[in-house]
């Protein structure tokens, strides 16, 4: 018998889980957190994860981790990093670091949950000294929480617009408003790529440029509508870059907020993020803007997403249309009220 099944039935006679059976695995590395982080890494293809063997993707994530925490360690201190100096403040101090070397969040967020699975992988008693730094929140994204209703759109759609520029981006917007497809698929909505069903129906069908996904989006009235004044939809106007093209679109609804009609563009939403403080410093940000000021080229994908929800379709042929792989991630672009879902019982 090995001493590895020699420990797998120790760990069975004494009832250890798959946690705590790692845990006598794990080498006691000292306090260093540098040092047990290399081990961490160099032993992350013996390990699995989820019933599975860690995969090449998630070591090079730990790799990127580790290099970012040794030049935070080099920047800000002259002894080791310690798993007692694992903390809030610790937490704070890398996470505004990582932040001004320009790290998206959720890279930064992938950070300190591999440092958080560094600490779990270690003996208890090194677990206790970074208890602090195991109950910090995780980092809130600036997410889009717009959705444009129905009729919203419609007046929209008909809003007279002196400039053709910002012409062309509201009828871009209303295509992706009613197909929801993303920006980098915007090109693809042309005649050249739809198809009629037995019943005369015309959908758009294209793979997904993101991710190679097929979708097929039925075309709706409101889409056939724009595509008649660009030569009948073999061609749509010059698509802009997507900062021109979110800077067009809330020029655009600036000017529809002031109007009666659009006036609910004006309804505040408040939002919590982790942003940039005043003092320099990286944390929660709360803030009220006008729904216009949110809107963004993303938030027709989630107002296509509601909408189709709202009429009652069910999630799984939203996800034809979207390409979205599972409808819990769907889920996310969702924004319906507890009495929307509840009107839908029969």
């Amino acid at each position: 018998m090995t001493p590895t099944d020699l420990l797998h039935r120790l760990s069975g006679l004494l009832g250890l889980g798959g946690r705590n059976l790692r845990r006598l695995h794990a080498p006691d590395t000292g306090h260093d957190v540098i040092a047990a982080f290399e081990l961490f890494v160099d032993r992350a293809p013996s390990r699995c994860r989820h019933g599975h063997p860690i995969s090449v993707k998630t070591i090079q994530h730990y790799r990127h981790a580790l290099s970012y925490l040794r030049a935070f360690v080099e920047e800000n201190r002259t002894a080791p990093l310690t798993f007692a100096d694992l903390d809030r403040d610790f937490y704070e101090h890398y996470v505004t670091f990582a932040y001004h070397r320009h790290l998206r969040l959720n890279t930064i967020g992938n950070h300190i949950k591999t440092l958080k699975a560094l600490v779990r992988s270690q003996p208890q008693a090194i677990q206790n000294l970074a208890w602090e730094f195991m109950r910090c929140e995780g980092l809130r994204e600036e997410t889009d929480a717009v959705v444009l209703t129905e009729q919203e759109l419609r007046h929209i759609a008909v809003f007279p617009l002196q400039s053709p520029l910002l012409g062309r981006v509201r009828d871009l917007y209303i295509i992706m408003c009613w197909t929801g497809v993303r920006y980098s698929d915007l090109w693809q909505l042309t005649r050249d790529n739809i198809i009629t069903d037995a019943k005369g129906n015309a959908y758009f069908s294209f793979r997904a440029t993101k991710t190679g996904r097929k979708s097929l989006v039925r075309i709706f009235p409101e889409v056939e509508a724009v595509l008649q004044k660009y030569d009948g939809g073999r061609s749509l106007p010059r698509i802009p870059s997507n900062t021109r093209f979110n800077r067009r679109l809330a020029q655009m609804l600036e000017l529809m907020a002031a109007t009666p009609r659009l006036a609910s563009l004006n309804e505040p939403i408040t939002r919590t993020y982790t942003g940039l403080r005043p003092d320099g410093t990286i944390g929660y940000v709360r803030q009220t803007l006008p729904r216009w000021k949110l809107t963004r080229c993303h938030t027709a994908r989630r107002t296509f997403a509601t909408n189709m929800r709202l009429r009652g379709n069910d999630r799984d042929v939203i996800c034809a249309a979207t390409g979205h792989r599972t409808e819990a991630a769907l889920s996310r672009y969702i924004k319906d009220t507890l009495l929307d879902r509840a009107s839908r019982l029969h």
